[in-house]
């Protein structure tokens, strides 16, 4: 797990929102849950309406090492071909209650902060921002996945930011 101080560094762009619409293996109009839920586009707040960027804000990374994984699931079912032994049904749960349980124990112990599980929802291009700090991500990974929280200060007064505890 890493924490990387983001302040002023945070590339907002709402056409990255757009990318939830994109096709991938399955769902050739993006993804499911578009427009269906309050933490996702369009509903979802923009990040400078959640999050007071004036203060200090960080990336929560976690990576997973899918090459591996996706090794030993070809070790373990011989029949399987690679999007098998890829199916984000056998580890990405894992992955992002990991990292969900380590955003909740960071902002228990700071007041006044929250955190996102879903950036890119709220307008942050993630990849350009990480790429700043020396994080090299891929679109389609084959064999390191990161997933990227944001952890800052919420907006005073905010009482909204509840529902942000959520994935995509």
């Amino acid at each position: 797990m890493e924490l990387i101080d983001v302040t002023g560094t945070l590339v907002i762009d709402n056409r990255v929102t757009d990318w939830c619409r994109y096709p991938y293996p399955d769902h050739p109009k993006g993804c499911p849950n578009w427009d269906k839920h309050d933490r996702c586009p369009p509903k979802v707040r923009g990040v400078a309406d959640v999050f007071d960027l004036s203060q200090q804000h960080w990336f929560a990374i976690i990576k997973f090492d899918l090459g591996a994984h996706a090794d030993r699931m070809a070790g373990l079912h011989k029949n399987w071909s690679d999007r098998q032994c890829r199916c984000l049904l056998y580890w990405q749960r894992g992955v992002k209650k990991n990292l969900e349980e380590y955003c909740w124990q960071y902002i228990r112990l700071h007041a006044q902060m929250t955190y996102t599980l879903c950036p890119e929802g709220m307008g942050v291009n993630v990849f350009r921002t990480a790429h700043r700090h020396g994080i090299r991500m891929r679109k389609n990974p084959q064999k390191t996945v990161h997933f990227v929280a944001l952890i800052g200060t919420s907006n005073e007064n905010d009482e909204q930011n509840e529902g942000l505890l959520q994935w995509c």
